[in-house]
């Protein structure tokens, strides 16, 4: 069955800006700038322990040394006061690297540790215990030559010549160590020599190595080995182009999501440090898809980057969150019938359901500027409108900027809907009454078979193919995009609560 609603028309003006993002906002343009050279490959301070009781200082270790002021010692460090003391027989052991979230997540993975003397006299030795996944090594990492009392202070300058010995192809006082062997221990051997003879560590770090940007390249597990660029953690950004599932803890700095699907499933935990990004095109056969039923933490914004595929033309849109003028990125600004002069612009109408159960017009309205204010959204959950942008636009994409202090609890997991049904001349079966512009609450797609047993009798949904309504029969296997809008014809009002499922 099809049936006629109304026509649609385009109006549309000018702009002037382009608001340029370095990561392409087209998903099919990932593949090439992920193996780019604007992929930069950074390194990171990733654990530390300075001895200064720093916030920062997370990296715990054990030791019957003593924690010292340098200061008493007439040692200069490179930063901050105090250094691990360690004297005759004494020693010092950092817990072990855990792999995750280090060494699985991060290339050239390294660690420091600088050294420095006081007092130190010939037969002082500092050795170190290190081991790999197969082997314990015991080395000698500093050797005192020198007769005299030494005192050596942390620096990468060299020794006079013979004064000390340092482990092969080790920076002067700073020992370095790649992931294949994790430090285990240093201590100071049992010498002949003065009582305060002594040896200081500080300034203990892991860096490693990540890119920018990691992508997936293939179907799986968050958890698993399909990323371009090792997989995701704090400091790297996740592009979702293969649909992914999360069973454990996991996170990353920013996260995309393209024409694919990410699922948070009941024993998941996302952690988003910065921004979560939702790319859709409005005339893409592949849509994003985001399925919330674990736990979801972003830390900034939630955005959505609508990108459309003409200009000045009307488009079905909804957003999966209430959307306020505030939220949409400032280098656009909003139109109506009224607008005359250029600029990066964008129009929305809306759908006057008792308008046209009122007196049998069209129920269409495009919003006034004046109606819009800070205090209401302008994009409300679960309904639709439609959507142009200037036809002479320089960009395409509207990118909307939720931030975190606005979520709701209830994103992409669940939603109640209402439906009203404004009755033409207390008529439930006319053509006019009833009909009630819905959007998806998902940034999923959901399937028309669960909302029509959900609905029960009495409701029909159709949706517009480019050129009329159809009416979207059950069995049809056809579903409501993620972003777009419908139509429901209700007989009486009603309210329902629908989850958001891969199946249903």
């Amino acid at each position: 069955m099809k049936r006629q609603l109304f026509t649609t028309a385009a109006l549309l003006l000018a702009v002037t800006h382009n608001h340029a993002q370095e990561l392409p906002q087209s998903p099919s343009q990932w593949s090439s700038f992920i193996s780019s050279d604007k992929n930069l490959l950074v390194e990171h301070t990733l654990l530390k322990q300075s001895f200064e009781t720093e916030a920062s200082d997370q990296w715990e270790y054990t030791t019957d040394g003593t924690v010292v002021d340098l200061i008493t010692y007439g040692i200069n460090k490179i930063d901050g006061y105090k250094a691990l003391k360690l004297t005759r027989n004494q020693h010092f052991t950092l817990n072990p690297i855990p792999h995750t979230p280090y060494l699985d997540y991060y290339s050239d993975v390294k660690t420091w540790v600088n050294a420095a003397g006081y007092k130190t006299i010939k037969g002082c030795i500092l050795e170190t215990e290190h081991q790999s996944s197969t082997e314990k090594r015991i080395v000698k990492w500093i050797t005192i030559n020198k007769a005299s009392e030494y005192t050596f202070p942390f620096a990468n300058a060299n020794p006079s010549a013979g004064d000390i010995t340092y482990l092969s192809n080790q920076k002067v006082r700073t020992f370095e160590m790649n992931n294949h062997f994790q430090p285990y221990s240093f201590r100071v051997n049992d010498f002949a020599g003065p009582a305060d003879c002594a040896f200081f560590i500080d300034n203990i770090r892991i860096t490693g190595k990540a890119n920018t940007y990691t992508m997936t390249n293939a179907e799986g597990i968050w958890s698993g080995a399909e990323w371009t660029h090792n997989r995701p953690g704090t400091h790297t950004s996740a592009l979702i182009a293969h649909n992914k599932e999360i069973n454990t803890h996991e996170k990353c700095n920013n996260l995309h999501i393209g024409n694919a699907s990410l699922s948070i499933n009941s024993n998941g935990n996302l952690l988003v440090s910065d921004n979560l990004v939702i790319h859709s095109q409005t005339n893409s056969s592949t849509h994003p898809a985001f399925y919330n039923n674990g736990s979801l933490s972003i830390q900034n914004n939630l955005e959505f980057h609508i990108t459309f595929d003409q200009k000045g033309k009307w488009v079905f849109v909804s957003f999966p969150h209430d959307v306020y003028i505030d939220d949409i990125d400032n280098s656009w600004s909003m139109g109506d019938a009224s607008t005359t002069t250029g600029g990066n612009k964008f129009y929305v109408r809306k759908y006057n359901s008792d308008k046209r159960a009122s007196d049998g017009s069209s129920g269409w309205q495009v919003i006034s500027t004046s109606e819009v204010n800070s205090t209401i959204p302008l994009f409300e959950r679960n309904k639709g409108y439609l959507v142009a942008i200037d036809q002479t636009a320089i960009d395409a994409t509207l990118p909307v900027y939720i931030h975190n202090e606005k979520l709701t609890p209830t994103f992409a997991s669940n939603a109640t809907v209402a439906i009203s049904a404004a009755l033409h001349n207390s008529n439930a079966s006319s053509e006019h009454s009833g009909w009630n512009l819905m959007g998806n609450p998902f940034p999923a797609s959901i399937p028309v078979d669960y909302l029509l047993s959900t609905l029960g009798s009495g409701y029909e949904l159709f949706t517009f193919d480019g050129n009329e309504y159809i009416k979207l029969e059950s069995g049809s296997g056809l579903t409501i995009k993620p972003f777009g809008a419908f139509f429901i014809k209700a007989t009486q009002a009603k309210s329902i609560n629908i989850n958001n499922q891969k199946s249903v």
